[in-house]
């Protein structure tokens, strides 16, 4: 008989440990290939790539000393990029990546579990470890392949060697404990909580007293040496200014209004700092934000998901009183500075900038104390109150078989949505997606980031840029072999001189990609700019109510100064018979310079809305290449008259009655 107020028996143990794990893995690998994956998603596992083929190449030098942008601008650092580099040195491909990170995270329950043991009791180890391996937000959060998936690991491995040091006054698990919080550091600019909470706490704790004094002050000298570094890397990649402007210090300077904060997803709900602590352990909302109502049981797994939530959301709340109330001091101030130090900072940033979203996966830097609190909770009902057994019994069952039927409701929802572009999308549709792309496609014009690389899995086969459309017209360059390829936004104007293969996803989701077709000609109409580039066509017509002008280029050189300065923007007008401004385009889809390639060809379509119908006569169409950055137009040339500049490009049009 297993007594809750005991410590079982070895073998006893051994099954209850197994219970806990297995349930972590299976809550983490359950329908994987459900995990959504999108261009934030996927992004670090791209840089991976990249990184390793800079490596097999031999540009060692090229190496990045930073990974992605952060939502508030700063750049992350590079270490969650270089671990999946490694792992893409294995299989590149995104389902590798995924399963990396899922089976690392797992490593949050038995971490969980130790930390438990210590400063609460084995079955409130045990409890608050049931709780990590089943917390339904943060195993969404530990899916994708992003940052997230790996700041609750290094958080609640910091904590436990921290923790080590604190109550065994250890100055090795001290230091140990604070350079773990740096490598959550140096994967993630959210994860810079991570040694400002390691410092702080411990200090709160007591060890600047003489036992761990020196580990305290070894661990500063890290945090220093990390800042330096960071910001020496910031100067030597000339982004030192994001240091003062970025998201934190400028987004209060900007006003949004109600329409417009809830379409950037700046609502209560991604403001509430407590709500998120509290959501990461009792899984509140959870399935109101993921899983469709239609759901089979729904109603019914609803309301027990919401007592599930307020059962441990109480027991929290029980287990915070409960420790403010105890006799150890230093593991109070422990805990209390790990938590409210962030709380705290994301409280006052809500209050100065009313406009920045807090993600819920901020509470992460904050694990693993959400789930150790309802674990002491119930330790606390277990010897206190009596009958308390079979309601913590029943407790933990509710616990597991809610788990079970978000995580399936969850994969099932994911599958059975309706897409027909490429965004926010499962594995399983992304690996299908890259499949299709890397057996169509020489090269992809990607406009998603890094994902593209992802799914190409490879950055060699990527075009930075290079296509672009919107309402107004198109732009892409393209090798004239052809086999390039765009993914364009299905509200603009198709791509010109392509063609299309639809990939087909599940339930109706399927994705279009547009292929550039060979463009063979021997013959220019003999005009070429100062920019290097030879012009194969021009033409302008007026149908359907319209003025559609195309451009076509080819790219013989680039410019001799930094190319990458210019922007390719069309600036079109169409003259009446009297010579006045019937329509114009200031603001053609445009090119930016640093998109070139030498011997591409550029395809460029305007589409010019006209007003009402136009009256008989000779219209002109007249077109200038300008550049908005520089302000100046780019100079034609005419091989006829090689030294005579040509300011503009002309076609007559005939309206006819």
């Amino acid at each position: 008989m297993i007594s809750l107020t005991k410590a079982p028996t070895r073998a006893q143990a051994r099954w209850l440990l197994l219970i806990v794990l297995l349930a972590g893995f299976a809550a983490r690998l359950y329908a994987f290939d459900s995990t959504y994956v999108d261009s934030d998603r996927a992004n670090v596992h791209g840089i991976g790539i990249e990184i390793l083929d800079k490596v097999q190449q031999g540009r060692i030098t090229e190496l990045p000393l930073f990974s992605d942008a952060s939502s508030i601008r700063l750049p992350n650092g590079p270490l969650v990029a270089y671990l999946l580099a490694i792992v893409a040195a294995a299989d590149r491909g995104l389902t590798m990546a995924v399963i990396f990170g899922l089976l690392l995270n797992v490593l949050v329950v038995p971490l969980t579990f130790i930390a438990g043991r210590m400063v609460i009791s084995w079955w409130g180890g045990w409890f608050a470890a049931l709780i990590a391996a089943g917390s339904n937000w943060a195993v969404y959060m530990a899916r994708g392949s992003w940052h997230p998936a790996y700041i609750e690991m290094g958080s609640v491995l910091a904590f436990v060697l921290l923790l080590r040091g604190l109550l065994r006054s250890s100055n090795r698990a001290l230091v140990v404990g604070i350079a773990v919080s740096l490598l959550v550091a140096a994967g993630d600019v959210k994860g810079f909580a991570a040694p400002a909470q390691a410092m702080v706490a411990t200090f709160l704790a007591g060890a600047f007293q003489k036992q761990l004094r020196r580990g305290w002050l070894v661990g500063l000298a890290l945090c220093l040496v990390l800042i330096t570094g960071y910001v020496l890397a910031l100067q030597s990649t000339g982004q030192l200014g994001l240091l003062t402007n970025n998201g934190l210090t400028k987004i209060a300077e900007v006003s949004y209004g109600a329409e417009e904060r809830v379409a950037r997803d700046i609502t209560t709900f991604n403001r509430d700092i407590f709500g998120h602590v509290s959501r990461l352990a009792s899984g509140a909302d959870y399935y109101r934000i993921w899983i469709s109502p239609d759901t089979s049981g729904y109603s019914w797994f609803a309301l027990l998901n919401n007592l599930v939530s307020v059962a441990l959301a109480a027991l929290m709340l029980l287990g915070a009183v409960r420790i403010v109330l105890s006799w150890r001091v230093s593991l109070v101030a422990f805990i209390g500075g790990w938590v409210l130090l962030t709380c705290g900072f994301l409280a006052a940033l809500t209050i100065v900038s009313p406009n920045f979203r807090i993600p819920p996966y901020y509470a992460l830097t904050m694990s693993p104390v959400p789930y150790l609190l309802a674990g002491l909770g119930a330790r606390t009902v277990l010897t206190r109150v009596r009958w308390s057994h079979l309601p913590v019994v029943v407790l933990c069952l509710l616990i597991i078989g809610c788990d079970s039927w978000n995580f399936n409701a969850a994969a099932r929802t994911a599958l059975q949505q309706q897409i027909q572009e490429v965004r926010f999308i499962p594995l399983r549709w992304a690996r299908a997606l890259g499949a299709a792309w890397r057996a169509q496609c020489t090269y992809m014009s990607d406009s998603r980031d890094w994902w593209d690389v992802s799914l190409m899995q490879s950055s060699d086969r990527i075009w930075r840029g290079g296509a672009h459309n919107n309402q107004n017209g198109s732009i892409h360059e393209f090798a004239p072999l052809g086999g390039d390829c765009i993914v364009a936004d299905p509200g603009g104007v198709p791509p010109a001189h392509t063609d299309k293969f639809v990939t087909v996803l599940e339930n109706g989701s399927a994705v279009t990609t547009w292929r550039s077709l060979p463009y063979t000609t021997t013959a220019t109409m003999g005009i070429h700019n100062n920019l290097g580039w030879s012009l194969l066509e021009f033409r302008a017509t007026v149908s359907g109510g319209n003025l559609n002008v195309r451009h076509v280029w080819r790219i013989d050189q680039l410019p001799d100064e930094p190319h990458y300065l210019w922007i390719f923007a069309p600036f079109i007008k169409l003259l009446g018979p009297d010579g006045g401004v019937v329509a114009q385009l200031d603001g053609a889809i445009s090119m930016e310079g640093r998109e070139w390639r030498a011997n591409n060809i550029v395809f460029s379509d305007a589409v010019i809305p006209l007003p009402g119908k136009l009256k008989p006569g000779s219209y002109r169409a007249i077109a200038t290449l300008f550049d908005p950055n520089q302000k100046k137009n780019a100079v034609y040339f005419a091989d006829a008259e090689p030294g005579k500049p040509i300011l503009e490009l002309s076609q007559s049009i005939e309206i006819k009655p």
